[in-house]
Formats: structure tokens, C-alpha cells, sequence
């Protein structure tokens, strides 16, 4: 399943934030390894999405919770069937998983550019 993540100014900025990381982000506490890793988190709850992998909160707006952005298609604001659909694309259980990405590849995300994450069972590749 490729997920796909469109250009925008929240994108760039979570990937910004990711880069001025001194900690990163340990989902559950898990992945202890990934703490000095730059990489984002991908999260399948309602929706599917990313946010910053910095271990510090990112918020670019008003209110509580960190900034997201959903992969196309499964935004549950935009999608009647995203629950479905996002159980369909990576599996029943809600998850965070952090997606690794190089120093390159956040740069040129925060230059403006989007990403796609092919998705399967045991494994993911991740474009920009």
C-alpha cells in the first residue's frame, strides 16, 4: 500500500522540527534505539498520519496535541470511510511506528517537497 503525503507548510515544518531534534521520540517506549535516530512517526488510529519525531511536542496551531498530516485518502475529516479504509491499508490495530529517514530526506521535505511510504506487512520504503 503506498501512502502518500502531498507537499504543504505543515509537512515542511514537521520536518524542520524533526531536524532541530537533540531527542527523539520513542513510541511506547519500544524503540529505544530510535532516540538518536532522525525519523517520524507514522500513526493508524482513526486516520492515517505523520508527526514529528522530535521527542519535544510540535504544535504549529492553537489548541493541545501535536501537528499532523494525513496521508491522502485518509483523513478522517474528508473520508466517511476512513476507519475502513485505514484498517484495510496497514492492519486492524491502532500503531505508531517511526519511519527513519536520513538528514537528505528531511531537508528536502522541509524545502517543500512530499514523500510517499510503500507499506506492506514487514517492512516500508520510503520516497521523497
Amino acid at each position: 500500500m503506498k501512502l502518500t503525503f502531498k507537499k504543504s507548510k505543515n509537512l515542511s515544518s514537521i520536518a524542520k522540527h524533526t531536524l532541530e531534534a537533540k531527542k527523539f521520540s520513542n513510541p511506547y517506549g519500544l524503540y529505544p534505539e530510535m532516540e538518536k535516530t532522525y525519523h517520524l512517526d507514522l500513526v493508524k488510529d482513526d486516520g492515517i498520519y505523520v508527526m514529528s519525531g522530535n521527542s519535544k511536542n510540535f504544535n504549529v496551531g492553537k489548541g493541545e496535541g501535536s501537528t499532523v498530516i494525513y496521508a491522502s485518502g485518509f483523513n478522517p475529516k474528508t473520508n466517511d470511510d476512513c476507519w475502513e479504509d485505514s484498517r484495510w491499508a496497514v492492519g486492524g490495530d491502532d500503531f505508531v511506528e517511526p519511519i527513519e529517514m536520513t538528514e537528505s530526506m528531511l531537508t528536502k521535505i522541509a524545502a517543500g517537497n512530499g514523500f510517499s511510504i510503500d507499506w506492506n506487512d514487514d517492512s516500508y520504503t520510503t520516497r521523497v
